[in-house]
């Protein structure tokens, strides 16, 4: 730091400084100056060749100070900085011109190791190098169960090794995933495998578990897969050869939109299929499907081809997905999801109610009453409808993906997704004395207007049954965001 001060005897002062953290760094105490020596005006550097003397008259140059300002690094210095200087002798007095404080720091730019360059190794009991961090391959000799979030660059899993994932945990891997032999890789129900890097690509085989909610025989799930090379059949093998749909976007009833497809061909990734329940299964009694995916895990981007209209698609990763993000990256195609539910059965081989629930980034809406409202998240093995404006491709990636702490709901359970927009909502239910036949909601949020809003708005997709709904320009919505700030004289048109 530097002081200009004008002064008739420099032995006469006392300068110090405070930090705003209260450190005290003694400057001068009169140095053993003659009463010649004059002003105390110069530099004060603890690293100075010169020691803290008194100095030549005038301007001493630079030397240390009295204290040591070393003592000061690593403090915040973000606050009030106090300059203190005394004149031991009254009837004396002098000029504090300027003072000044330089800080200096050394900004420190990490350059982490590549992928490869540090290891450590499980063998069933301790890791080698310490637990692998996002910079650390992680290689499995022994077998392995996962006791939290676990994160490394990349992942190999050795013959002989068992790895599971336990449910609610994440493994998070930079760069690819390899099984060798007889290694395997397990990612329980509501586990999940979150890859970051597009291009990475994965060898071997993995097992993927994923439970269904609970159905009674005939009713059907919308499914996807997270690997490539999963059969159909072989995923749910009780289920009648004939009873594995895809949607076709051209269909205009249920007999032309669902095509039954070969149950001995393969899941194509980001696709969706209707999968009926295990032939075998209670017509009373509901009961889980617990699936098991077999295959090559699928990472990176993935582009789907849509058709105008209805489409079925399916979450294509080993993880959940953002509802809001994947609905963001694909504004210009799609504005709403929707969810197979099958909270009612069907009686006669006819749904009495709706059975799709909804989401846009305004909410989501429960099939019915009492059923479950998604949470913002697609969770593994969903498959899910959207409507394209038109022809075109939905858009899969690496940045849609978020760990299975986020989710656990395959309808389920219900969860609130984390709101970043302020939103006022309004749920209503149609109900009568034997069924709650469809939910909608209404609400108030930044970025909507009284219109139809993509990404916001969402259409009913069934209406076939008795359906209560916004009215958007004579148009049926599930879902209706109106413009910010909501007044007590608002009137939202509904229909039924």
């Amino acid at each position: 730091m530097t002081s200009d001060i004008t002064h008739a005897r420099r032995n006469n002062l006392y300068a110090a400084i405070n930090s705003p953290s209260g450190t005290f760094v003694q400057l001068f105490t009169d140095g053993g100056c003659g009463n010649g020596v004059t002003n105390l005006t110069g530099t004060w550097d603890s690293q100075s060749a010169t020691a803290a003397t008194c100095g030549a008259s005038g301007n001493f140059g630079t030397m240390r100070p009295t204290g040591d300002l070393n003592v000061l690094n690593g403090e915040n210095a973000l606050g009030n900085w106090f300059f203190r200087v005394a004149d031991i002798v009254a009837s004396r007095d002098g000029t504090l011109n300027s003072f000044t404080f330089r800080i200096c720091y050394n900004q420190i730019t990490e350059t982490p190791n590549a992928c490869g360059v540090i290891t450590t190794t499980w063998n069933g009991t301790t890791w080698s190098n310490s637990a692998p961090l996002k910079n650390v391959v992680a290689i499995f000799n022994g077998n392995y169960i996962s006791t939290g979030d676990i994160e490394a660059c990349s992942v190999i899993v050795n013959t002989g090794a068992n790895v599971t994932i336990a449910s609610g945990h994440t493994l998070i891997v930079g760069n690819e995933v390899t099984v060798n032999g007889t290694g395997s890789l397990t990612i329980n129900n509501n586990a999940a495998l979150r890859q970051i890097t597009a291009s990475a690509v994965n060898t071997g085989n993995i097992i993927v578990k994923k439970n269904s909610t609970p159905m009674i025989r005939q009713d059907y799930t919308a499914w996807a897969s997270p690997v490539t090379g999963q059969q159909l059949q072989s995923f749910s093998p009780n289920t009648l050869p004939g009873r594995f749909y895809q949607y076709l976007y051209t269909g205009t009833t249920t007999p032309t939109a669902y095509q039954s497809v070969t149950a001995t061909t393969n899941f194509l990734s980001g696709k969706g299929y209707m999968i009926r329940s295990a032939d075998n299964s209670s017509a009373s009694v509901p009961t889980a499907h617990n699936g098991q995916y077999t295959g090559i895990p699928f990472n990176g981007n993935l582009s789907a081809n849509l058709g105008k209209g209805f489409n079925l698609l399916g979450n294509p990763y080993a993880s959940p997905m953002d509802a809001d993000r994947f609905l963001a990256d694909n504004s210009t195609t799609v504005g709403a999801l929707y969810f197979w539910t099958h909270t009612a059965p069907a009686s006669g081989g006819v749904y009495p109610i709706n059975n799709f629930a909804s989401y846009t980034t305004m909410g989501g809406t429960a099939s019915a009453a009492g059923g479950s409202v998604p949470n913002g998240k697609i969770q593994t093995g969903q498959g899910f409808y959207v409507k394209a404006y038109d022809f075109g491709t939905a858009n899969f990636s690496n940045f849609q993906r978020v760990n299975a702490s986020t989710s656990t709901q395959f309808y389920r359970n219900t969860e609130n997704s984390e709101v970043l927009t302020e939103k006022h909502r309004i749920w209503l239910n149609l109900n009568d004395a034997n069924n709650s036949y469809n939910q909608i909601l209404f609400g108030y949020m930044d970025g909507a207007t009284n219109g139809a809003d993509n990404l916001i708005d969402g259409k009913v997709l069934d209406d076939s049954k008795s359906t209560l709904f916004n009215i958007i320009n004579d148009d049926k919505y599930v879902i209706q965001g109106r413009a910010m700030p909501f007044t007590d004289e608002d009137i939202v048109p509904l229909g039924l």
